[in-house]
């Protein structure tokens, strides 16, 4: 059964400003066709799965995970590989605003 049975396909989802402290692996796999993901302005930190960006849909076109709580911390060494193709073809947005 999947977490969101009568959500039609989205290309855009906005989850920005709700306090989200994390975000499971399998959380977006409803939504394959995703395009537009925004996850700014949340409890986001070094706690956060690699797995729950690292499994964002191929078709991801725009991500915003700005005014999160990140930390110049070792526990987030995983993003600087995983955000290095997302930021060349320019679909990381906001990326001055992330800390």
């Amino acid at each position: 059964m999947t977490p969101f049975p009568s959500i039609p396909p989205q290309e855009s989802l906005d989850l920005s400003s709700n306090r989200l402290r994390s975000l499971p692996p399998s959380a977006l796999s409803p939504f394959p066709s995703l395009r537009r993901l925004d996850l700014s302005s949340n409890s986001l930190d070094e706690d956060l799965d690699p797995k729950a960006l690292e499994s964002l849909p191929s078709s991801l076109e725009k991500l915003d995970i700005s005014a999160n709580e990140w930390s110049c911390s070792p526990r987030l060494a995983w993003m600087h590989g995983w955000s290095k193709p997302l930021i060349q073809k320019g679909a990381l947005e906001n990326i001055e605003n992330t800390r």
